[in-house]
């Protein structure tokens, strides 16, 4: 019995100087999620994170440095909430996401600065999210846009998305589904929850696990199916489909923006907006190896700063 006790002394001991080391000295943050929200997401089994506002994360691509989101618990500097304000909806991947770069410096913010600058009746919301291809975009935006009513929406491609759109089962269905926007409830959610939201270390360790997993999911689910269309015009009717689906919906406050480096890609997508009168314009010469950390992965700021303007200057072209 005594030994049994002194045992438990030892590990609690042990776990509690494991935590302040992770937590003050590593200084690895917390978790940061508010709720997991179901049925806004087609892949990754519709579940997404919401994020408490000011929550911290650490990003390896970035230096192994922690940022903070903003006051809406999203990427880029603070958002004004006054509800009179326009708000323009940016969506995308990773690379809208931005977590590799400090947040004043993320395009979104780079886009915002001057949009403000210019006119301070327009707010702009970052809604890209990591892994994110146009039907996913669709269905976050079709919840976030019950609390934020955007006015402007750029929807922006750093691929073609021919892979990842094909890990959904078509056709895509745009509609609400059962479970949209409920907030998982089991006991081992709220469980894993509390102890990531409150443990630096537990959170560390989940991370290190998940994220793992989750790359090979990536992997896998982006490789199949990539054999079935015959042509390259047929493997870009997946993504057609979306952006019907957000022209039918947003009309001309909709615009298409991609920095593609594939030529061949965005003529076709040009001219397929062209003929269906969607808003598109694209730039190959921003995802160039000297614009992406390390030259082949995000964008580094000055991929971001160029981003930034081209997102303001095609803002202008349009509205």
């Amino acid at each position: 019995m005594k030994k049994g006790i002194l045992l438990f002394l030892a590990i609690l001991i042990a776990f509690i100087i494991n935590e302040l080391f992770v937590k003050y000295i590593i200084q690895y943050p917390t978790w940061g999620v508010k709720d997991k929200i179901m049925g806004i997401r087609s892949s990754q089994n519709g579940i997404q994170n919401e994020f408490l506002p000011y929550s911290k994360y650490w990003n390896v691509e970035g230096g192994n440095k922690v940022f903070q989101r903003n006051n809406l618990g999203f990427w880029g500097i603070d958002v004004d909430t006054n509800i009179n304000m326009n708000t323009i909806i940016l969506l995308g991947s990773s690379f809208i996401e931005a977590q590799q770069v400090p947040p004043e410096s993320s395009a979104v913010s780079i886009f915002f600065a001057k949009i403000k600058k210019n006119d301070r009746n327009y707010q702009v919301i970052n809604l890209g999210y990591s892994g994110h291809d146009p039907y996913d975009s669709y269905l976050r935006l079709l919840y976030y846009e019950k609390y934020y009513h955007p006015s402007k929406i750029l929807l922006v491609l750093n691929s073609n998305n021919i892979e990842w759109l094909n890990r959904h089962d078509y056709p895509f269905n745009f509609e609400e589904s059962d479970n949209f926007g409920k907030k998982q409830s089991e006991i081992k959610i709220k469980s894993m929850k509390f102890l990531r939201n409150h443990l630096s270390s537990f959170n560390l360790i989940a991370n290190f696990i998940l994220n793992s997993n989750e790359n090979v999911k990536n992997a896998e689910s982006g490789q199949t199916n990539t054999n079935q269309d015959t042509s390259h015009v047929q493997k870009l009717i997946k993504l057609f489909d979306c952006l019907t689906a957000f022209k039918k919906k947003y009309l001309n406050n909709f615009v298409c923006v991609s920095v593609d480096s594939d030529l061949i890609s965005n003529r076709l997508i040009d001219k397929w907006c062209t003929d269906n009168k969607v808003n598109f314009v694209h730039k190959e010469n921003i995802s160039l190896p000297k614009n992406l950390l390390h030259g082949s992965g995000h964008f580094n700021q000055t991929g971001n700063t160029l981003l930034g303007n081209y997102l303001y200057d095609t803002f202008v072209k349009f509205y």
